[in-house]
């Protein structure tokens, strides 16, 4: 039931997506997807056809992670030019309320190129994790196996291998 509880959340917060993204939705998205494949992890020995579903995870993984990485980056190149704009400002007053020894503002950093290869990048990440991740065919793909892997992992031979043979000994919490 755990492992299905959390397919389930890693669909739905891949679901939430949609068209524009957004860095909260693919962080949620993706810190779904890390605890659906922590919690199989330890499986992928004993249950050969864990393999497939947690291949996918970790790329998932990357992908929503680099994606995540350039939302991040565009929020501090925000800051900064925020932070370069007041600075322009104050060194502006103070030159005109301060007189000629107040030094300018000096020259304008060229933000414009960097955010416009940011944006690029960002919209590039985004349409290759929508293809293979947050569209429906693609959220199916990313979750394919798992209800074999659930049945598997429900299974009382396995059960039993998991607690060292004995068919009543209590089984090891995931």
């Amino acid at each position: 039931r755990l492992v299905e509880d959390h397919v389930t959340a890693l669909v739905e917060a891949l679901a939430a997506i949609g068209a524009a993204g957004g860095h909260e939705t693919v962080h949620r998205a993706r810190i779904r997807g890390k605890r659906l494949r922590y919690l199989l992890e330890p499986f992928a020995g004993p249950v050969v056809f864990v393999r497939g579903p947690l291949r996918r995870l970790e790329r998932f993984q990357d992908l929503s992670g680099e994606l995540c990485d350039r939302y991040t980056f565009g929020r501090a190149l925000e800051r900064a030019a925020e932070a370069e704009a007041v600075r322009r400002a104050r060194a502006t007053l103070a030159t005109i309320l301060g007189g000629a020894a107040a030094p300018g503002p000096g020259p304008a950093p060229r933000w414009e190129p960097l955010a416009r290869a940011l944006q690029r990048e960002r919209t590039s990440r985004f349409r290759a994790a929508d293809k293979r991740y947050f569209c429906a065919a693609g959220r199916n793909r990313l979750v394919a196996g798992l209800p074999r892997t659930v049945r598997a992992l429900s299974s009382p031979r396995l059960i039993q291998t998991a607690t060292g043979g004995t068919p009543n000994a209590p089984v090891p919490r995931v």
